[in-house]
């Protein structure tokens, strides 16, 4: 494969956005006549539009992301959905080496997350018409986790055909699923891709996104993920709705309503939600730690041209600091964009206890990841374009929505060894910021 159309498909619509290729050893990528004509920026800050009038250029896109441009690089999966991918491949018999990023897209066809679709599509899996166990997904989650070393046949092509097409496409390293929720028969489906008017109107039940635990995790995990979900919400945060999941045989998972996935009041279609990461937006590797929270604000300021929104930006920022969520990089923030072309920050995902590479933030706090404190948040908020008096105001709300909320823990089981531990590393974070600037 050397050629491969990228279409749009958000809010109801689908037309070419352009063609991918490769030529020689490098991927380009040209935006379509109608996408100039159109005038959507779908990455304005590294990947804009050419100016109406003007000949199609050819954009080629970083190393780390495989030479795609950002907002086309969003639309693979990570870690675990590579994992898959790559078992597949290789129970046909081929070498994962050997396939290009073109192929990989065209296996992903309508499925991925935001709003890209890619053509000619070449699916791995076939659809499942049963309902989805959640207990039976995480059996077939730890099973192929135990078995990545003992070569393509180790997992059942039963499972390996389940968690293909639940979880081939998600981002993150932890294991996911994309899964629909019919409250009717209370059970989880397979999500089925939007692919046209008539799927929109038939799509049926509450798309969720399901994580479970990685390899060598506690099952505990899910739990914390869910604490974290519900004190973000708690305070006035935009979060999606939680779950918390147990499982039979002692394993775990969380789930959040998907917000790339939006049913419209009135027609009750459902409709694809083009979605930016803040890595793809800034071309930045998120594997590195090299990202500011004074850069997530201007970067949220240019794109959103919205001071509230920025101010969200600060408020993600206070949060993860007096949480110690410090798997805070790049492709942990994303932008929304509205059915007039409007990008908008997302709301809040990811969020846990973490103790992020070298026991330091990945997005950096006035430069400090280690023990930012007060300071260092006032400093993000002047160098973003904060007001102090907004960033204060900030700063002091989190600081009593996040004291200890008994009624959002009581049902969830950590342990008090875990929350203990917890403390410990919160205490001298919030002395930090409680302290004068």
């Amino acid at each position: 494969m050397t050629r491969l159309n990228v279409f749009y498909g958000g809010w109801g619509e689908r037309w070419l956005a352009g063609q991918l290729a490769q030529v020689g050893g490098r991927l380009l990528f040209e935006y379509s006549r109608e996408a100039i004509e159109r005038g959507r920026e779908f990455s304005p800050l590294h990947a804009p539009l050419p100016r109406a009038g003007a000949a199609p250029a050819a954009l080629i896109g970083p190393a780390h992301a495989h030479g795609l441009p950002g907002f086309i690089a969003d639309a693979l999966p990570d870690g675990w959905g590579m994992l898959l991918m790559d078992r597949a491949l290789r129970r046909q018999g081929r070498d994962p080496r050997a396939v290009s990023v073109l192929e990989r897209l065209a296996m992903l066809g309508d499925s991925a997350v935001g709003a890209w679709s890619f053509e000619p599509a070449q699916p791995l899996a076939e659809p499942l018409p049963a309902g989805i166990s959640l207990a039976a997904l995480a059996r077939d989650v730890q099973s192929l986790l135990a078995s990545v070393e003992e070569g393509p046949d180790a997992t059942p092509e039963a499972q390996l055909q389940r968690l293909l097409l639940v979880g081939g496409s998600p981002q993150g390293a932890r294991p996911k699923a994309l899964l629909r929720w019919m409250p009717e028969a209370a059970r989880f489906m397979a999500d089925t891709p939007v692919t046209s008017d008539a799927s929109a109107a038939q799509a049926q039940g509450e798309p969720w996104l399901v994580k479970f635990p990685a390899q060598g995790e506690h099952s505990e995990v899910c739990a914390m993920e869910t604490l974290y979900a519900r004190l973000a919400r708690a305070g006035g945060m935009d979060m999606p709705e939680p779950r918390h999941f147990a499982l039979s045989g002692g394993h775990a998972a969380f789930g959040v309503r998907r917000f790339d996935r939006l049913r419209l009041p009135g027609s009750g279609a459902e409709v694809r939600v083009p979605m930016l990461s803040l890595a793809a937006a800034l071309h930045a590797d998120h594997r590195l730690p090299a990202l500011d929270y004074s850069t997530v604000l201007l970067a949220t300021a240019r794109l959103t041209g919205d001071y509230r929104e920025t101010l969200k930006a600060f408020e993600r920022c206070v949060f993860n600091v007096l949480t110690h969520n410090r798997d805070d990089h790049a492709k942990n923030f994303a932008y929304l964009m509205d059915a007039d072309g409007r990008w908008r920050l997302s709301p809040a995902f990811d969020m846990t206890f973490s103790h992020g590479p070298g026991a330091e933030h990945s997005t950096s706090v006035a430069g400090e990841g280690r023990t930012p404190g007060r300071r260092q948040l006032l400093q993000v908020a002047r160098q973003g374009g904060i007001k102090p008096k907004d960033a204060e105001r900030v700063i002091e709300h989190w600081l009593q929505a996040l004291q200890p909320a008994p009624d959002l823990l009581q049902d969830l089981p950590i342990c008090a060894t875990t929350m203990q531990q917890m403390r410990a590393a919160l205490t001298p974070v919030w002395q930090a910021v409680q302290g004068s600037a």
